[in-house]
């Protein structure tokens, strides 16, 4: 259940890149997209992030990946998995929901939203965003 309401800014990243990744661990579903392939796209997606799992996060982006959340800019998959490692040791019971917004051929929207906590808060932080992606 989502609670509390606050608003994000837009983390941008090549999540939804035609380039292939490097994981046989990570579904390689590849544009153009149908209906049936962008949901499963954006469905494999909310299952890696809500794995908390750095390391699977991290392999479904480009190796090149350029990421910006607030105010911090960064670059690639080694730095993807220590800015995750950092975000979740401090963002307990973190949950995130995507859901497809729109797509056409080789693109993709989501409307995304997550709430988490830190240690000791009685109530959770609740976050929504738009991301946009190749």
């Amino acid at each position: 259940m989502f609670r509390a309401t606050r608003y994000a800014r837009i983390l941008r990243s090549s999540f939804y890149s035609t380039r292939s990744t490097t994981s046989s661990t990570f579904p390689q579903i590849k544009p153009p997209f149908t209906l049936e392939t962008a949901k499963a796209k954006v469905k494999a997606a909310e299952e890696a992030w809500n794995s908390r799992n750095p390391a699977r996060v991290a392999l479904a982006y480009t190796e090149d990946s350029d990421w910006r959340n607030r105010t911090s800019f960064f670059k690639g998959r080694e730095a993807i998995k220590e800015f995750l490692t950092k975000k979740w040791e401090k963002e307990l019971d973190y949950k995130l929901m995507k859901e497809l917004w729109c797509f056409q051929g080789n693109r993709i929207a989501v409307r995304f939203e997550y709430e988490w906590h830190d240690d000791g808060a009685v109530s959770y932080t609740h976050l929504r965003a738009h991301e946009t992606g190749r």
